[in-house]
């Protein structure tokens, strides 16, 4: 005979409590709710409701949207060391900022790692970034720029950015280099330095605002360093293949000689035909780029009986064109120079520095 097992007794058995629906959810829960709002808000100032595909807008997230690249990235560059505070920490007198931008009192240096990209990054509403539209972000990851400077407004600093490894790259270009890494480091930063000034802001032309960033700034570090061979040197460098917008040669070459210097836009022309005849010398067989050298070292040495006459397309080149292209040929010779009296240690092999294809322009500041 078989029995039923016995009923539980209900009043038996502990009561389960129900949860809380009124207590706090945990730390975790609510960072992890944060991080997500703050970042949706980041890329669109919108919100979906629950169980709705349709996006709706919200204040809260507009206030970060644009908020984050007007207010907080501007005001979060106060954080970044001064101008002044860079050049003291690597030896440099401070005075060389009030030089050059005497006008200007709270300019920083945004560092390069990864606080300074993450600047960078949100300096714009990522959107803009994500297509190609921040400038200072771009900036940062092009290696054919050295440095880029950034007015400030009432209530944010200037900017200013030099990339280290870019310095030494472009300087390692040459067999040896013209200038030093640390001279050209410093000129760098000058010259963006130069850039946020009042008086180099009211310049028209970008190939004129340029200019006078190159030139005052090594002018400054002649004077204030006590370095004569400053100007020369950075001649030197600038002499060589640069994009037409940051092609100074022309103007530094006059103004150091102290003469006046050309206007931009006969600047401009200039450094197109003379880069032309340049690149279409170095493309012809060799023979013909020494020919072309011989002739500008006769015309040094005997300007009132040897003339060379350059063509481009044909047609001869401009007096100022004609000076350009000596320029190239004078920037050739120093890196020639350079290299004679380098230690046999740090000279290439031989035959590395007979003229080779065109090189690609040297990366600009």
């Amino acid at each position: 005979m078989t029995q039923n097992a016995a009923e539980p007794d209900p009043t038996s058995q502990a009561l389960t409590p129900a949860p809380d629906k009124s207590a706090p959810p945990p730390l975790w829960k609510k960072v992890v709710k944060a991080a997500l709002y703050v970042s949706s808000a980041l890329v669109a100032p919108v919100g979906f409701r629950t169980g709705s595909l349709w996006p709706r807008f919200s204040w809260g997230k507009a206030a970060i949207f644009l908020g984050t690249p007007l207010l907080a990235m501007p005001m979060a560059a106060n954080l970044f060391p001064t101008a002044e505070e860079v050049l003291a920490q690597k030896g440099y007198p401070a005075a060389l900022v009030q030089d050059l931008s005497p006008d200007r009192h709270n300019i920083r240096v945004r560092p390069d790692n990864v606080w300074g990209d993450l600047h960078a990054f949100f300096s714009s509403p990522v959107l803009s970034t994500l297509t190609g539209r921040n400038a200072t972000w771009e900036h940062l990851n092009n290696d054919s720029v050295l440095g880029s400077a950034q007015r400030g407004g009432s209530w944010a600093p200037d900017v200013i950015f030099v990339s280290e490894n870019r310095v030494t790259r472009s300087v390692g270009r040459a067999p040896v280099p013209v200038i030093s890494r640390e001279d050209k480091w410093l000129h760098t930063l000058l010259h963006e330095v130069r850039h946020v000034s009042r008086a180099n802001h009211a310049l028209t032309s970008e190939l004129g605002r340029e200019a006078d960033s190159d030139y005052q700034a090594a002018a400054a570090m002649a004077q204030r360093l006590n370095r004569p061979d400053i100007p020369q040197a950075v001649l030197s460098y600038k002499g060589g293949l640069f994009p037409q917008s940051h092609d100074t040669a022309l103007y530094l070459a006059a103004r150091f000689a102290g003469a006046a210097a050309p206007a931009a836009e006969d600047m401009a022309a200039a450094n197109r035909d003379a880069q032309k005849a340049y690149l279409d010398l170095q493309m012809q067989a060799p023979m013909d780029y020494f020919g072309a050298l011989d002739c500008h070292l006769r015309r040094l040495e005997s300007p009132q009986t040897v003339s060379c006459r350059f063509t481009v397309e044909g047609k001869p080149l401009s007096a100022l064109a004609d000076q350009r292209l000596s320029l190239y040929f004078n920037s050739y010779l120093d890196e020639m120079r350079a290299l004679m009296s380098a230690p046999s240690a740090e000279k290439p092999a031989a035959g590395s520095t007979l003229p080779t294809p065109p090189k690609p322009p040297r990366p600009v500041s």
